[in-house]
């Protein structure tokens, strides 16, 4: 395999916040406590060592979720560890995405694995793990309801009436999965994926359940840690937050406050802040808003007076959900967490927070950019090196790309340029020459020169349109490695599933945690070459 790395403005695929956050700019120091670098994670592990996390239920919680998955010996120690006050986190999280999803992911969670196998080479006298928190609660389907494999777009049709999507049953996964078998064949690697996807979904009680297991069998030998919490002690310990975010709005002025300053700056906010930040779910697992109206709290069909919300907090606290901007907030309360893996918009909403953070006597954790990656299988490899594309050249434009690539053919530039240097200074020539005689000739001149260096402009187009015909078969080759390599003009990363790139590699987990470095911010391509 070979790597190369590109900046990550050089892509044209990111914001302005997110290119000024990995370039720590001073901007965000009022935004955020520590910039992602080695050095600062001592000082981010003194500040969390004052907030106190109940080790012994977070133990006790994350035993009782595995007690019915078999686990590899790494996940087993590293849940132990958690007990110690020496052990700290490092986290990450994503909606339950059908079989996990577009390819980012995967990164997310590899980069949250390399992190914590970093920190425990440089500070030894501490424990790290890896978790994954597994965002059950969840209730847009349709973000999570979709797949692509090897190209191919796959969707889970089902009623699910705002059920927060951990609760969903595994029903008609098997056809997918069945669809799936399809596309990708039957050899011995294809097999043991579908055998994989049947024992993990079809024959789950839910969802959630089947998400779990599927990520533990993919990441359980590098010491993963699985979190869901939709726990009802978790929340339990959590009443307090709840509490003030519903009756004081507590979190309401801070987080506009951060807002603002983003604006100040030219930078839009990520996520919308509301008076209460808090979801409800019922019986059938609905997941329905809490809106205040005069002294009564509505959450879909039903209301409640202050008195009779409390209570229903004190008994239920498993039944009140955050909105994306209080899940944060939560998480880091329940962890003794000190850095979180962030995907781009996630950099964004993050950093409305550090004000709620603050007044909830919560410590803000580092925001580390998850990894990024272009994964080039040998195939389109060998097309790259044969047509010599250039590795930043992939991320032109396909019409910029194409005309690059014929004019380095015909050498057009240089023709272009040279002779356009020889008729400026022929140009200049005359032009000293007419100066002298009459100045009412320079107009003349100089509009001449115009009509010339136009003219060249139109050889050059035609040129290329000449070339472009005669390179019919390069030319569609490229917008073929296009396609497959930014398929609907997006990344891949943020379009195919691991899956695709599993099957021209079995390997593909353990090289891509061998190959990132979750602080080197600059984009990957890492090509698979044979």
């Amino acid at each position: 395999m070979s790597v190369f790395k590109i900046p990550y403005n050089k892509t044209n695929y990111y914001s302005n916040i997110f290119l000024d956050y990995i370039n720590q700019n001073s901007k965000f120091n009022n935004l955020h406590t520590n910039f992602p670098d080695i050095s600062h994670f001592e000082n981010q592990i003194l500040l969390k060592k004052k907030q106190k996390v109940d080790r012994e239920l977070l133990y006790n919680r994350i035993k009782f979720q595995y007690q019915d998955i078999e686990m590899s010996n790494t996940v087993q120690d590293n849940i132990n560890l958690i007990k110690s006050v020496n052990c700290f986190t490092v986290s990450t999280g994503h909606q339950l995405c059908l079989f996990s999803g577009p390819l980012y992911l995967i990164y997310k969670i590899i980069s949250t694995i390399n992190l914590a196998e970093l920190l425990k080479k440089k500070y030894k006298q501490y424990n790290f793990i890896p978790v994954f928190i597994l965002a059950s609660e969840d209730h847009d389907f349709q973000e999570i309801s979709r797949v692509n494999i090897l190209n191919k777009k796959f969707e889970w049709q089902r009623t699910h009436k705002n059920s927060i999507v951990g609760s969903l049953n595994c029903d008609k996964l098997e056809q997918i999965v069945q669809d799936v078998q399809d596309v990708i064949g039957d050899n011995k690697d294809s097999q043991s994926m579908i055998d994989l996807l049947r024992n993990c979904f079809n024959e789950s009680n839910s969802y959630v359940q089947g998400f779990r297991l599927f990520i533990n069998n993919i990441f359980g030998e590098h010491g993963l840690v699985i979190l869901d919490l939709n726990d009802k002690y978790l929340k339990n310990k959590c009443q307090n937050i709840i509490e003030k975010d519903i009756f004081q709005s507590s979190n309401f002025n801070a987080i506009k406050s951060s807002n603002q300053i983003l604006q100040d700056y030219g930078y839009k906010p990520q996520a919308f802040v509301r008076e209460i930040n808090f979801f409800y779910i019922d019986s059938l697992n609905q997941r329905h808003r809490i809106i205040k109206e005069g002294k009564l709290y509505k959450y879909g069909d039903q209301s409640s007076d202050q008195e009779s919300l409390l209570k229903e907090i004190s008994i239920n606290p498993h039944r009140f959900s955050p909105n994306v901007l209080l899940t944060p907030l939560l998480k880091e309360h329940l962890l003794p967490n000190i850095g979180v893996i962030c995907g781009p918009s996630e950099i964004s909403y993050w950093l409305q927070l550090k004000k709620t953070f603050d007044i909830n006597n919560i410590i803000f954790p580092i925001l580390v950019p998850r990894n990024s990656v272009l994964w080039i299988n040998h195939i389109i490899s060998h097309k790259i090196n044969k047509l010599q594309i250039k590795e930043d050249e992939l991320f032109l434009q396909e019409d910029i790309l194409i005309t690059k690539w014929l004019k380095a053919q015909i050498n057009v530039d240089n023709l272009i340029l040279n002779n356009k240097d020889k008729i400026s200074s022929q140009y200049e020539i005359i032009y000293n020459v007419v100066k002298d005689i009459d100045n009412s000739l320079i107009s003349i001149v100089e509009r001449e020169k115009l009509k010339t260096e136009k003219s060249l402009l139109y050889i050059e187009k035609q040129l290329v349109k000449y070339f472009k015909k005669r390179n019919e078969i390069s030319v569609n080759q490229i917008k073929n490695i296009k396609n497959k390599l930014f398929p609907d003009n997006i990344l891949q990363e943020r379009y195919e599933n691991f899956i695709s790139l599993y099957l021209n590699d079995k390997n593909f987990i353990r090289n891509m945690i061998k190959y990132l470095d979750p602080l080197d911010f600059n984009f990957l391509i890492v090509r698979h070459e044979k």
